[in-house]
């Protein structure tokens, strides 16, 4: 059972200090563990996504929203896992058996292959696997085929809210009958343009919608650039109330977003603090160069990312907390890129730390004083991201697992607060106090691709880097201030990025020096050589 936003205010400290205690059990267990016989040797794995989509009676195709079936026929033969996602209509699969750091281009390809032809046997008749970021046309008329069974969260859920009065969503205009006879409906999303029906049915999910609604006191605004041409109404509409702009309206916009992501083990807690560094200025790059989604609800908009989509979509802050003016101001959703370097070797500088964003004091100095009591010494800098990370709210608490253990093995109430923390990339502590799963880091911001060659390319590549970075000969620094990582994620999304923009980078990433003012250079990434 799980709490709606209301009932689980009175857990949400608890939670938070229990999650602080058990990433500090965690720490005097492994932080000086490690976990590969030589630095350079690693393991990892991807997580690639998609939509399910059927051919209907009339030639057209729609989201499939029964990929619970797929999770019953796949079994234990199968050389891999498939995980549910936010949306009805979306699959995860990742590979059974790790990779390593010999892992070839054309064994990438064929896992990739295989997982797609595999799952292509248990699709149903005229379904299809579409690996696309966004669905253009979510959010537009009939865009999926209705479910078959009602045993979802919003066939049983009563509703007791009279919030209405947010239909129309801070515009001056006129809401229609029929929006808000559909609205009611959704109770979760509140939303225009989606529907309920499509969030997956496990009821996490929906919790998570109606909980990041609540926490924001208003429903998600969503508005992304509109391409104007000259048949472009840039004007304001019912549905479109804020001038040249598409707006979207509820989670299932953002994370029903499709991306591939790839998690690496780490030799140590100290190598994956500089992975973790490295990859935080990669990750916008890589943004561009994949990017794939330059349709949303319909509409071609003037950006080519899902980035900024899936960023507002999942926006639970409150009015004050959005607020420049405000002392408890912060500048970025919870899903964004990271704002602070962890730091921790050689060639980093707090000076490249030079964002002012608002951190968890509170919760840095409880971290410090826990890890004192267990004989374990932090340092500022990983005291600041725990300050980063927790000055989000955990968003879905089960009533039934709020007491934990002091003996037991669960890092869940951590993983609670860190697992909705979307940003650019994750650091990742070891799962639970009795795993042999060392550190790890997460590289997020790359979308998913039409074909397995270049999904298995950009795998590689991503690899080949990870592998480089692990050559304390080679010396690799990518270091350089965080608002040029910022600038350079503006950059990222913008159309055609990959040929027409430029980016900050280091004018020579293998001095192991300290680089001095002027040594950042703004380039093409094809003079970036990525």
């Amino acid at each position: 059972q799980m709490c709606i936003r209301d009932r689980s205010k009175e857990h949400i400290e608890y939670v938070k200090k229990q999650g602080i205690i058990q990433l500090v059990k965690n720490l005097k267990k492994n932080i000086g563990s490690q976990f590969a016989k030589e630095k350079d040797q690693f393991l990892w794995g991807d997580e690639i996504e998609f939509h399910l989509v059927k051919k209907g009676a009339d030639g057209k195709f729609k989201l499939q929203i029964n990929t619970e079936k797929i999770f019953q026929k796949v079994n234990s033969d199968y050389p891999f896992i498939v995980q549910p996602e936010y949306g009805a209509w979306m699959l995860e699969v990742v590979p059974k058996d790790v990779f390593n750091q010999q892992t070839t281009l054309n064994e990438i390809l064929s896992s990739l292959k295989a997982r797609k032809e595999k799952l292509s046997q248990i699709l149903g008749e005229d379904e299809y696997q579409l690996h696309v970021p966004s669905y253009p046309f979510l959010g537009v008329g009939d865009f999926y085929h209705q479910r078959e069974e009602t045993n979802h969260p919003v066939d049983y859920m009563s509703d007791n809210e009279e919030e209405y009065k947010e239909l129309e969503h801070n515009t001056k205009c006129k809401v229609e009958e029929r929006i808000v006879e559909k609205t009611k409906k959704n109770i979760f999303s509140r939303s225009w343009f989606s529907s309920d029906e499509i969030i997956n049915p496990h009821p996490r999910f929906a919790t998570l919608t109606r909980n990041i609604r609540q926490r924001r006191q208003e429903k998600v605004c969503i508005q992304v650039p509109l391409f104007l041409d000259t048949f472009t109404n840039p004007g304001v509409t019912t549905e479109e109330p804020f001038q040249k702009h598409i707006y979207m309206d509820a989670m299932s916009f953002g994370m029903g977003a499709c991306c591939l992501q790839v998690t690496y083990s780490t030799y140590d807690f100290n190598q994956a603090r500089h992975l973790y560094d490295q990859f935080a200025v990669i990750s916008p790059l890589m943004l561009a160069i994949t990017a794939g989604s330059p349709i949303f609800k319909g509409k071609m908009a003037n950006i080519d990312t899902r980035w900024r989509v899936i960023s507002q979509s999942v926006d639970d802050r409150t009015k004050e907390e959005r607020d420049k003016n405000s002392p408890n101001y912060l500048p970025k959703s919870r899903y964004d890129s990271i704002s602070y370097f962890m730091g921790g070797s050689k060639y980093f500088r707090s000076e490249y730390n030079d964002l002012d964003f608002r951190v968890n004091e509170d919760m840095m100095k409880y971290a410090e004083e826990e890890a004192t009591k267990a004989g374990v010494q932090l340092d500022q800098d990983f005291l600041r991201h725990i300050g980063f990370l927790y000055t989000r709210d955990p968003l879905v608490i089960y009533k039934d697992k709020v007491e934990t253990s002091e003996n037991s093995p669960s890092t869940a109430h951590f993983e609670n607060v860190q697992s909705t923390n979307w940003n650019s990339v994750r650091f990742k502590p070891p799962p639970s106090l009795d795993s042999n799963i060392g550190w790890r880091v997460e590289f997020r911001t790359m979308e998913i691709q039409a074909t397995e060659q270049e999904n298995a390319a950009f795998l590689f590549f991503i690899k080949l880097l990870r592998s480089m970075l692990a050559c304390e000969k080679l010396g690799l620094n990518f270091y350089m201030p965080m608002s040029l990582v910022d600038e350079n994620f503006a950059a990222s999304e913008k159309k055609d990025a990959i040929l027409k923009q430029k980016f900050w980078f280091r004018k020579n990433y293998f001095d192991n020096q300290e680089a001095e003012k002027g040594e950042y250079i703004k380039l093409t990434l094809s003079l970036i050589h990525i």
